[in-house]
């Protein structure tokens, strides 16, 4: 039951308002991330309104529906994909550059557009999974694993640990020690550098 001033077209937008704002709460901070929204229906949609009032830089959204994303472009999301006509990858290099994307909100609830999401986010960024499925999608999970998606938000708190017992740790420290695995050891270090240790 919700209020006499409200009408029924603003009472059916509560539960979506409400998932859009769930969701985008879900990751630690949007501010000055770059951000794609895979699905603009209702809530696709209004994920992609509240990114940017969580102070996202870009936000882009996909579809293969040409209305969903007109009505994106009417509120004033920055970016539109259809994915039927365009190479998604071509249009995020081409809107985001080499700062690629941040956060994927997959609202779509299909199998492809989640496979889109894990393919294609940076190594320890987020992916939030809203979308309903009607069947379960199958996702490589070595590539979720080698990833790390959603841990980086967890390895700058540890580093916040790390810095405040030792202020003088330094990636330049780090790297002066030996380590068997020269590869595993540069991708340590760019982590490392992501998640905030000084030079």
């Amino acid at each position: 039951m919700f209020p006499e001033t409200l009408t029924f077209e603003q009472g059916a937008l509560i539960e979506p308002a409400a998932v859009a704002a769930h969701s985008t709460n879900r990751v630690k901070s949007l501010e000055g991330k770059n951000v794609a929204v895979f699905g603009a229906g209702t809530i696709g949609n209004l994920v992609a309104q509240a990114a940017r009032c969580r102070g996202a830089k870009k936000v882009m959204i996909t579809d293969l529906n040409d209305f969903r994303l007109e009505k994106a472009i009417e509120v004033g999301i920055d970016i539109v994909c259809n994915v039927g006509k365009s190479n998604f990858v071509e249009k995020v290099k081409e809107s985001f550059g080499d700062e690629w994307f941040d956060v994927v909100f997959e609202a779509a609830g299909i199998e492809a557009s989640l496979d889109d999401a894990v393919q294609n986010i940076q190594k320890g960024d987020d992916i939030v999974v809203l979308g309903v499925f009607g069947d379960r999608p199958r996702v490589d999970m070595s590539v979720v694993g080698d990833r790390e998606l959603g841990r980086l938000e967890e390895a700058r708190a540890e580093v916040s640990k790390l810095l405040e017992k030792n202020p003088h740790y330094t990636l330049k420290s780090l790297n002066n020690q030996p380590y068997k695995d020269g590869n595993r050891r540069e991708r340590l270090i760019n982590d490392l550098r992501k998640a905030g240790v000084p030079e």
